[in-house]
């Protein structure tokens, strides 16, 4: 097997290799470093793994190479805890803060997560995006390359939806991947503050809905004094497991109420913060392989005490650090440095905390048979850091050590600038032509078949349109019939309207073929996942289908066009008529083939059979348009 891209020579290359699970306690100090290390992959997935020379087995004429001497290479870092999705900041409640007001003081006269609830209601889907976008993009530069988002700024069901799809766009448009939690019980809103009850079975019938739209994959709670109770979350929690979402708890942040403990009972995946958890609770955890997620700068942004991080590991446990990103306790996107909190003042050790953000990260919310460590099979998401050794990252803290991030095999952040093209704003029209030709000849498959298809029929009509051009207005056009010419300025705008519908679609079959590409990678552990996964499968192929097929159409309407001005077009231009022509045949047959391709895998037998006798039509009647078109082209031409 041959590699489209290899790394190689890295000064050292940290796999993180083992089994897919839980590293726990001494299980933390492992970290698999090859020195003079490479890496390759094919179409976004790991090849091979090792040191040397012995990369030049799997190197090909396509193989793109890229020297790691003097960098480490590690797995993409995974945050998996982040509320990246709200309105507005909270800087307005930063003196208060650093005067000492507790946090559930604030919370009490409507600071805190309450206040990010009022500016997340007034914003806007676009705003709310934009605004999670920067983000993301800002993390990415920092090296992290999936993340888990939380909603829980609504808190009603309006909402919550309008933040959870916000990271489902997101999820599909940047490369950044996001699994997504809801967290109605975040708080509790001003409303129900004499009535928590009644609020509570707001949020139990905010579940089905959510999961039926598949907008989350876990459900979370906030169990804190004042918050939500030991009982209250047990029964929030027992509610969503019903409703097939996996489980996470925010514990024993500020007060030890027992949610570490009740984690373990309820089978979390994994429980957060932890800074206020005893001994008990460490054993119990361990015992039980939840993920003791810390949240660090969460702790340092408040002054408030860090979590126990060396005596959960002493223990047994299995700890992950995340960035705990949000507008108020933890307004920071750089996983860096929770890393170098997580050895400073956690006293974890470097090789505790690479594990903590990969591997372990990745258990927390269950992706570790994909990503998270670097083996063949798995997904070739990882970093070049312009450090010296993996000490190194952690001791010069503050900086951003990233040199170059890669997604699935493709280079999305280069000398700490994010490079890739984002696939909602995707501006393929908009690239110089050596641009497009270098996304074409890349290892990503999109752009594909389906956008150059799109582009070949574009060029078509706008050949076509030249010749009109330098045939309306001359001597021998004005000579013509009054009907004939008003026909053939009419045929003209008929052109026009075409290629202006045709050139969105180069960009919008790249999007299509990424939006299936993220169903597929949709859980399916559970039958409601599967079902979920399924339904989005054939959703998005079906919408794939759409767009070539809509290409071929017009390419077949362009021909249709194209025979009827033919004779009076300017006799010296013929040739670009013939041009243009086998232009549009060809976006025509190859958006056909892009349609075929996907009709295989759809279950609507009748949507299925429907575009494949639309095709066989436009494939029919196009040759023969083609064939007409060219017959009296050559005849032109003599």
């Amino acid at each position: 097997m041959k590699a489209d891209l290899i790394i190689y020579h890295v000064s050292q290359l940290y796999t993180l290799n083992g089994n897919n699970n839980l590293r726990q306690g001494n299980e933390m100090k492992q970290v698999g470093m090859i020195e003079n290390g490479f890496i390759a992959s094919l179409k976004g997935k790991i090849i091979a793994i090792g040191s040397g020379e012995d990369y030049l087995l799997y190197k090909s004429e396509k193989t793109k190479f890229v020297n790691g001497w003097g960098l480490i290479l590690t797995p993409g870092l995974i945050d998996s805890h982040t509320h990246l999705v709200h309105g507005g900041s909270r800087e307005h409640e930063f003196e208060q803060k650093l005067s000492g007001v507790p946090y559930l003081e604030i919370l009490k006269v409507g600071g805190g997560i309450l206040s990010t609830v009022e500016a997340t209601k007034k914003a806007s889907f676009s705003e709310l995006y934009d605004k999670a976008k920067k983000s993301l993009d800002m993390m990415l530069t920092y090296g992290v390359t999936t993340v888990e988002a939380k909603s829980g700024y609504g808190l009603e069901l309006e909402t919550e939806l309008k933040q959870l799809k916000v990271a489902k766009k997101l999820n599909e448009t940047h490369p950044v991947d996001i699994k997504s939690t809801f967290l109605g019980a975040h708080a509790v809103p001003v409303k129900y503050k004499e009535k928590k009850s009644q609020y509570i079975e707001e949020i139990i019938k905010m579940m089905p809905i959510i999961k039926e739209k598949g907008l989350a994959e876990y459900c979370d709670v906030f169990c804190e004094d004042e918050v939500f109770s030991i009982e209250e979350s047990r029964y929030i929690l027992n509610e969503a497991k019903k409703h097939g979402f996996k489980l996470k708890i925010h514990a024993d942040e500020i007060v030890p109420l027992g949610g570490a403990t009740l984690a373990c009972e309820l089978g979390c995946v994994s429980a957060d913060h932890l800074m206020a958890s005893t001994k008990a609770d460490f054993i119990n955890l361990a015992k039980n392989k939840v993920v003791a997620n810390l949240l660090p700068a969460t702790s340092f942004s408040l002054n408030k005490d860090f979590a126990k991080a060396r005596e959960m590991i002493e223990r047994g446990c299995g700890v992950a650090l995340s960035s705990d990103y949000n507008p108020g306790s933890c307004p920071s996107e750089n996983l860096q440095f929770v890393m170098q909190l997580g050895s400073i003042k956690l006293k974890m050790l470097p090789t505790e905390v690479l594990n903590a953000v990969t591997i372990n990260a990745a258990c927390a919310i269950n992706e570790e048979a994909r990503i998270g460590s670097l083996e063949v099979g798995k997904d070739a998401d990882y970093i070049l850091f312009d450090c010296p050794n993996l000490d190194y990252l952690l001791y010069h803290f503050g900086i951003n050590h990233v040199k170059d991030v890669y997604k699935l095999g493709k280079l999305v952040v280069k000398d700490q600038k994010v490079c890739y093209k984002d696939c909602d704003n995707m501006s393929l029209i908009d690239l110089k032509v050596k641009e497009f030709i270098s996304e074409v000849d890349s290892n990503s498959p999109a752009p594909g078949g389906g956008s150059v298809s799109a582009l070949a029929s574009t060029f078509g009509v706008s050949l076509s349109r030249m010749v009109s051009h330098l045939t309306i207005g001359k001597k021998k056009f004005l000579e013509l019939d009054e009907k004939i010419r008003i026909d053939y300025e009419d045929n003209f705008i008929t052109l026009n309207n075409i290629k202006e519908e045709l050139i969105p679609l180069i960009d919008n079959d790249t999007l299509a073929y990424n939006i299936v590409m993220k169903a597929y990678k949709m859980p399916k552990e559970t039958d409601v996942e599967k079902k979920l996964r399924n339904e989005a499968i054939e959703k998005a192929t079906i919408e794939a289908i759409k767009v070539p097929h809509e290409i071929a159409r017009l390419s077949y309407k362009a021909l249709e066009v194209i025979i009827k001005m033919l004779p009076y077009g300017n006799k010296n231009a013929i040739s670009d008529i013939g041009v243009g022509t086998l232009l549009l045949y060809t976006g025509l047959e190859g958006a056909i083939m892009n349609v075929k391709i996907n009709l295989s895998s759809l279950k609507d037998f009748g949507t299925a059979n429907m575009y494949r006798n639309s095709c066989e039509e436009l494939l029919t009647l196009g040759i023969k348009l083609k064939e007409d078109i060219l017959a009296k082209v050559y005849q032109g031409i003599g």
